[in-house]
């Protein structure tokens, strides 16, 4: 693969995994 699919990827990879932190956040943190 060229440089710029490895830069998007790890863009998504680093989006999934915020999303899934404020998930995860909001699901054990909400009363």
């Amino acid at each position: 693969l060229v440089q710029p699919v490895y830069d998007l990827i790890g863009s998504v990879d680093q989006i999934k995994s915020e999303a899934w932190y404020n998930v995860v956040h909001e699901t054990f943190h909400s009363p």
